[in-house]
């Protein structure tokens, strides 16, 4: 461990009561003022009294929205008994300001000291578990020089905390080794949010999903309450563009709030555009003003090579989809690349269906970081896994030999009349057919430069 985490002052220590009688003086403890030490009556101004930092907790969001079901959830695996909780999701869904939510729930239970610290798990470099354990100790021990070993100082971080009725939420950890050091005695409770999914022994988890529809109008509607005086359409659509994610809801919403003289239908307009949503800045409780492309690619940067590679290569994906289509497509073997994903809360999982997803503003973030070229390419091997794997006669595969677009769209409308493309499981083959005509036009040269503008069809 760092030596920064010792104070720049020497250590200052009483000598006790040997010290006085032989006519020295003492200067230690505690105690504010001037004192009267030693047998010349000596004067000494004493150093204040150091000041403890033992309430550490911001304020929840004054217009925090929803989340009572999550919160309810929390709230009874603390009535358990569970002494360890955390908030997962990916970034800007709200797990800090439903944390903070439930840390103000529980101020009753933890009155002697209530811990915020911001563990950086997103940063280039995140704090260490010595440095977040020297955070606490100093709330207790302000002058204390800390030892640099890291058994020495965790004995100390639990010692300060024994028999304490604290609270501790831990913002943004980058994974369970940075947690687990920090794990408090029994009587304290540990919040923890992250982007990333781990698991710990007595963790609750709670992985946070964004906004259900009703509480997404609600927050936009509380900052910017103008908009009830507009038709309720222009608001679900505000909604809808948001992708229902609070940190672009907020944003939108404030946007709207500041800006008096934007009419709200104009500005859902100005949504529409991909990038214009990407751009939208909301405010966070431990980064400040940052973007949704911003907040999202903190997350990208602490990707592989090869996982950022796959991340891509999903954007071609419009809906869900399963292991299999992910390997093939994405060239990821035993789509290992996919499951790390998942972890890092740049991909959704559905246990039931096995199923994987995209949400809306992470799939166009991930289609504005390919090459055109790279969007073809991608574009063109998703249409031919789908149209392979519904495609049983040899008769009915794509005639390489075509030799215009106007053969080869006839050769498609032969396909479609054959399939029968009102069956749900051909969910993905319906979208396959419209990116194929999309990759028709590339093989003919007789396309816009994205292929996935069809998507709006």
């Amino acid at each position: 461990m760092s030596n920064e985490i010792n104070d720049d002052d020497d250590a200052i220590t009483p000598q006790g009561d040997a010290a006085a009688s032989s006519g020295g003086v003492t200067v230690g403890g505690n105690v504010g003022g001037n004192i009267i030490v030693g047998d010349h009556n000596t004067i000494v101004n004493q150093y204040p009294a150091p000041e403890s930092f033992l309430h550490q907790l911001p304020a929840p969001p004054h217009d925090f929205t929803g989340r009572k079901t999550e919160l309810d959830e929390l709230t009874k695996a603390v009535d358990r008994g569970v002494t360890i909780s955390g908030v997962q999701g990916q970034g800007g869904v709200g797990k800090t300001a439903l944390a903070l939510q439930l840390a103000q729930k529980l101020l009753p239970l933890y009155p002697a000291a209530q811990f915020f610290l911001d563990l950086r798990g997103v940063s280039d470099s995140p704090l260490t578990p010595a440095e977040a354990m020297a955070h606490v100790i100093r709330a207790y021990r302000p002058n204390e020089r800390l030892p640099d070993d890291d058994g020495q100082l965790k004995a100390i971080y639990q010692s300060v905390l024994h028999d304490q009725k604290a609270l501790l939420l831990m913002d943004n950890a980058k994974d369970k080794d940075q947690v687990l050091p920090l794990i408090p005695p029994h009587t304290c409770c540990l919040i923890v949010t992250s982007r990333q999914h781990f698991a710990l022994p007595g963790l609750y988890t709670q992985n946070l999903e964004v906004m259900s529809s009703d509480d997404a109008r609600d927050l936009l509607t509380i900052i910017a309450p103008h908009l009830t005086r507009h038709d309720s359409r222009i608001t679900n659509e505000l909604a809808s563009l948001c992708a229902y994610l609070p940190l672009a809801l907020r944003a939108a919403a404030s946007t709207l709030a500041e800006e008096i003289d934007l009419d709200p239908a104009d500005y859902a307009k100005q949504l529409r555009d991909e990038k214009t949503r990407l751009g939208l800045k909301g405010v966070t409780a431990t980064t400040g003003e940052i973007s949704v492309e911003a907040s999202l690619n903190l997350s990208y940067r602490q990707l592989s090579d090869e996982a950022k590679r796959v991340f891509r290569c999903l954007s071609v994906f419009p809906a869900d989809f399963d292991a299999q289509a992910e390997d093939m497509i994405c060239e990821d073997g035993k789509h290992k690349q996919l499951s790390e994903l998942v972890k890092r809360s740049l991909v959704n999982y559905n246990r039931e269906k096995k199923r994987y997803w995209l949400h809306d503003l992470i799939r166009i973030y991930s289609k504005s970081l390919l090459s055109v070229e790279q969007k073809n390419a991608i574009t063109l091997r998703h249409v031919d896994y789908y149209l392979k794997l519904f495609i049983a006669d040899e008769d009915a595969a794509f005639r390489t030999d075509a030799i215009n677009l106007s053969e080869a769209s006839a050769w498609l409308s032969g396909l479609e009349e054959k399939m029968d493309l009102t069956n749900e499981g051909h969910r993905d083959v319906q979208w396959a057919i419209k990116m194929f005509q999309a990759s028709l036009r590339i093989r003919f040269d007789d396309t816009p430069e994205n292929p996935q503008e069809t998507e709006q069809a």
